[in-house]
């Protein structure tokens, strides 16, 4: 069975950590002299960090899990959530305006694809994911998690009140059966069944450690791929 970890950020530090939830911290870089952290997410298949940065307005993209080495950068206003789906940026927008989804060609290009303004129903969208057919994110005003079809379309299939959970959920990710969030009431990082339920899988407190901005899973898949090529003799 491969093993899973749960990448996590603070606004200065990523952090990960062994299993889904565990209390070893396996890793952790300090980013607060480049900027501050609001979400993170980690790409399974190159073995590289996407976070985002509210001081500079940036996403950045690092090497591996996590190495020091920025190999990309693109400034965009009022970052607070991103997911890489292997094709394109998901990114959340807020800027007390226009608070937006918005989908940018490949890891990172000036090309917006699509966007959708989400104003109307959540002013402070702060974590995204795609699920493979829908998007899933969270908001900080309505205290929910939200499952908008596609992406992006205006029809939203479904939310979920955290607020007696957490009132102030910071980031979310999809594993593929469950919905990964944090919360920084609790400083807390939360399982919840699929998309959405009300039950509870698992938690784990972080709050010795940092207050928690956004939250990801990934593979060890470095480890798996130099076991691959010992085995096949390639």
């Amino acid at each position: 069975m491969v093993k899973l970890n749960t990448a996590w950020t603070s606004s200065s530090k990523h952090f990960k950590q062994s299993g889904e939830f565990s209390a070893t911290v396996k890793n952790s870089l300090d980013i607060s002299g480049i900027d501050s952290s609001s979400d993170i997410d980690l790409d399974q298949t190159a073995i590289e960090t996407f976070w985002c940065g509210t001081v500079d307005d940036k996403m950045y993209r690092n090497a591996g899990y996590f190495s020091s080495t920025i190999t990309d950068s693109q400034a965009i206003g009022n970052p607070t959530g991103i997911d890489f789906n292997q094709i394109d940026t998901l990114i959340t927008r807020d800027d007390g305006v226009t608070d937006k989804l918005v989908k940018q060609s490949g890891s990172f290009s000036a090309t917006v694809k699509t966007s959708l303004d989400i104003s109307a129903i959540e002013t402070a969208p702060n974590g995204i994911a795609d699920d493979g057919t829908d998007t899933i994110w969270s908001g900080n005003t309505g205290n929910k998690l939200y499952k908008t079809s596609g992406a992006f379309s205006a029809t939203f299939k479904t939310s979920r009140d955290v607020g007696t959970v957490d009132t102030e959920p910071v980031g979310c990710d999809w594993t593929g059966e469950d919905t990964l969030w944090s919360g920084s009431e609790n400083n807390k990082l939360y399982k919840t069944s699929g998309a959405f339920s009300a039950t509870l899988k698992n938690s784990i407190a972080v709050g010795g450690i940092a207050s928690p901005v956004g939250v990801s899973e990934g593979e060890d898949v470095l480890v798996i791929a130099i076991l691959r090529r010992r085995i096949e003799g390639y």
